[in-house]
């Protein structure tokens, strides 16, 4: 009897620790979100030559990075700045809690106020982790391809995970995500690939072995670059 109440004291305790660990983890994502959504709002404010907008989840925010800067779509920013000698202005649209329905319904819209040189968008994970079906998730990533810019907009492929069940319906959406990207013109960033290779790597994650760390986000923004460029 004393041994079984050690036991469930020990399971109380790990479940305690657990919890707390969780809880701060997804209070430090959400202040970062609002210190990273102010950040991108001061950027829409300034003058360029170049009008380069993001939309997205969480990762398209920056979330993960230790600054918006390490950031994919602020590497990508200063990228541009470097080749083409531009002044760049980014509007980032995109938002800690968007999945696909999310971005069709709240960030596509805001795109029609701009006149963009370069669009970049990655959407998805979301909708792998709520378990949604791979038809529904093709067709409404089917449905922002055929809102989007053709030709300078760059779609990334859903990023892989280290969970093999996952994986393989990822691969699936990719793969129409593809064929789908070729029909409307939207060029789509091989995006997978570049994760499971990175996903190796103990840096890859940010701590809530969610989000890409800085590490992490460089190997998106090369991704995305390798397209661009």
């Amino acid at each position: 009897m004393e041994l079984l109440k050690k036991l469930a004291w020990t399971i109380f305790l790990l479940l305690l620790f657990g919890g707390l660990i969780f809880g701060g983890i997804y209070l430090r994502n959400i202040l970062t979100a609002k210190n990273y959504s102010d950040y991108w709002q001061q950027q829409a404010i300034d003058s360029g030559d170049y009008i380069y907008v993001v939309l997205g989840d969480s990762t398209a925010l920056g979330i993960g990075s230790t600054d918006p800067k390490k950031s994919y779509p602020g590497i990508i920013k200063e990228r541009l700045q470097e080749s083409n000698g531009k002044l760049v202005k980014i509007i980032n649209l995109a938002t800690l809690d968007a999945d696909i329905q999310k971005v069709i319904a709240e960030q596509l819209p805001k795109l029609q106020i701009y006149k963009p040189d370069l669009v970049t968008i990655s959407v998805g994970q979301k909708d792998i982790d709520q378990g949604r079906d791979i038809a529904t998730i093709s067709k409404d990533l089917r449905s922002i391809l055929e809102k989007l810019p053709n030709h300078v907009s760059y779609i990334a492929e859903l990023p892989a995970t280290y969970d093999d069940r996952k994986n393989l319906k990822i691969k699936d959406v990719n793969l129409q995500l593809r064929l789908d990207g070729q029909v409307v013109g939207v060029n789509v960033v091989p995006l997978y690939d570049a994760t499971k290779i990175g996903i190796t790597a103990t840096t890859y994650y940010d701590w809530d072995f969610y989000h890409p760390s800085d590490k992490g986000h460089a190997i998106w923004a090369d991704a995305f670059w390798n397209q661009i460029e």
